[in-house]
């Protein structure tokens, strides 16, 4: 239900996607926005998101809006792509909705973002200058919450945020900001020899870290995932994959006799 919820939503954003590729670059900022609005909790997503044909939706504006997940130091930016995640859909579902539930109903979502600034603020909250620039095209992953960015425009913050690369796409970049950058502080870890184990390593930060722990040199990969045989191809390259829900990955006799680093 997870999966097949994100992509429904993922096809959905591609209407609003695509008006945005098919206009030229401008930082007018209208007042209205579109934005897939979700209207409760739920599983069914067809029941409980939808993407208003025309902009109905309030753009933010930097400076007297705040961000719905509530954090600091943001600035405005027009949204290029935006990576949906389990999280996404688990706040979706209000599973979450303690600790990451939405201030209100409708409400935007999405988390990990990549865009173009088009308002930065005069000050930072912590005294300084803005680090960005209007025109930069970045890439953030969502803080506290995962929410806000599933629209035309979004308050990212400043914080957990960076210039993207001229070879990288916005959609990458999106897909990158938070498992990519959870993947390349674990692979810091690995030294040259090392024997690494993985577990969840066909989800988002495991899949990363599968090839980038070959890159620090790492002499044995194993990982543990539903899908073992994907684990052992092109381009994660396990040595060894084990299906956690057929066999337990503290019985593999190998693993036993020879521990990992």
């Amino acid at each position: 239900m997870i999966v097949s919820s994100i992509v429904l939503v993922i096809n959905i954003f591609i209407h609003i996607m695509t008006s945005i590729h098919a206009q030229p670059m401008s930082f007018q900022i209208p007042p209205k926005m579109r934005a897939a609005q979700c209207t409760d909790y739920g599983k069914n997503v067809e029941e409980i998101l939808s993407v208003p044909q025309e902009g109905t939706v309030d753009t933010p504006r930097l400076g007297i809006d705040k961000p719905p997940a509530a954090f600091k130091n943001e600035m405005l930016i027009k949204v290029q792509a935006v990576a949906l995640a389990p999280g996404d859909a688990r706040v979706m579902s209000g599973k979450t909705r303690e600790f990451q539930g939405p201030p209100s109903f409708p409400y935007t979502p999405g988390g990990d973002v990549c865009g173009i600034v088009v308002a930065v603020p005069e000050e930072t909250k912590k005294g300084g200058q803005c680090k960005f620039s209007v025109g930069d095209r970045v890439a953030a992953r969502f803080m506290n919450k995962p929410l806000g960015m599933l629209g035309e425009y979004a308050l990212c913050n400043t914080d957990v945020c960076d210039v993207v690369p001229q070879n990288v796409s916005s959609e990458d970049a999106a897909a990158l900001v938070s498992s990519g950058m959870v993947a390349v502080v674990l692979a810091d870890r690995i030294r040259e020899g090392d024997r690494v184990l993985i577990y969840g390593a066909g989800g988002g930060v495991g899949s990363h870290l599968c090839q980038m722990a070959r890159l620090q040199g790492a002499s044995y990969v194993a990982g543990v995932g539903r899908d073992s045989e994907r684990l052992m191809e092109a381009p994660l390259y396990c040595d060894y994959a084990v299906d956690y829900t057929k066999t337990d990955p503290f019985s593999v006799k190998e693993w036993c006799d020879k521990p990992f680093d």
